[in-house]
């Protein structure tokens, strides 16, 4: 949906855009704006983040593979070794012996172990509406993302059109200073030659300095329309392109009843406000749902070995196992 109102935006420009020159046209601002403008870096950021939210919750509908291995050494023994005095057969002495040895890790049990395990979900009405309410956000970042290109497309080419207004203005407002001076300079010329009284110079001299004033304001507005242009692309634009001579003025087609329709059907900032709401009616459906009973469907495979364990020269148990199990589980809140 971003690219689409990227292409029309831009065709749209097109349309308006200026004779070539050396200054930046519309489009080539546009394309910047929409690049560097941090409220549409916003909206997407959040698209994303609704986009991943619908991700998350979807997983909770889809089987849930699981992988299990583990292997283990079982030794035990004295904690101290166990001594004897036991005579020496030849010289008949006591000699300290031992006959026990302390704990080791040598030998010992070896188990291991592996499995697979699957959990699906058949019955929960709280993961769905979680997933329904997911994606109506979705679709309200999505919607809301056209809505912010858009408003950046008009307020790309109000600023651009409040550019060239403010240097129209300051070049009409330098054309009306310098007949603002040339009247003072001959009024004061006059003045000198008793042609006129010394009011009129005073009264050239006022008009002169509102004419002047009113240059410096408007030189001050025309930076402010430069700043405010630079804040929508992120870089400064000395010169930019102005309209051709002949820039058609086309009138708009329709009546304000058939725009008012139109708005009120096609409108992004309505469209994304009620897949707000449906987002959160089903959010609330779905803590309703946290009080009803889930089923769920898990299956287990495991493969187990196990030590022999000798004991009076008998062998009791080890060797390998294989353990299925299939399991329906009904849980009832209460």
């Amino acid at each position: 949906m971003g690219r689409i109102a990227k292409f029309f935006g831009i065709l749209i420009v097109s349309f308006l855009s200026s004779t070539v020159s050396y200054g930046d046209d519309l489009v080539t601002i546009l394309n910047l704006a929409l690049e560097n403008d941090p409220t549409l870096k916003q909206a997407k950021a959040n698209y994303r983040a609704n986009r991943e939210n619908m991700v998350q919750s979807r997983s909770a509908l889809l089987p849930q593979f699981g992988i299990q291995a583990a292997t283990s050494r079982l030794t035990s023994g004295f904690t101290d070794s166990l001594y004897a005095n036991i005579p020496n057969p030849i010289s008949g002495e006591l000699v300290r012996t031992r006959i026990v040895d302390d704990h080791s890790f040598q030998p010992g049990l070896n188990n291991h172990n592996w499995g697979i395990g699957l959990n699906q979900s058949i019955l929960n009405l709280a993961n769905w509406y979680n997933f329904q309410s997911a994606q109506s956000s979705d679709r309200a970042a999505a919607v809301n993302l056209a809505a912010q290109e858009q408003d950046l497309i008009m307020r790309t080419a109000i600023a651009y059109f409040d550019v060239l207004r403010a240097q129209e203005l300051l070049e009409t407002n330098f054309q009306e200073e310098e007949a603002a001076l040339t009247s003072l300079q001959q009024t004061q010329q006059r003045e000198a030659v008793g042609l006129v009284a010394i009011t009129d110079v005073y009264d050239a001299q006022a008009a002169y300095d509102l004419a002047r004033n009113t240059t410096i304001l408007q030189q001050d507005l025309l930076q402010a329309r430069f700043e405010a242009l630079e804040a929508l692309t992120g870089q400064a634009h000395p010169n930019i392109d102005e309209l051709r001579e002949d820039f058609p003025i086309v009138e708009v087609e329709g009546s304000l009843i058939n725009w008012e329709r139109q708005a009120d059907n096609n409108n992004l900032a309505v469209a994304a406000a009620e897949f707000t709401l449906d987002a959160s009616r089903k959010n609330l459906r779905a803590r309703r749902s946290d009080h009803l009973p889930t089923l769920d469907f898990s299956g287990f495979y495991g493969h187990f070995v196990t030590a022999d364990i000798l004991r009076e020269g008998v062998q009791i148990g080890g060797g390998a196992s294989d353990r299925t199990q299939l399991s329906l589980n009904l849980n009832i809140p209460l």
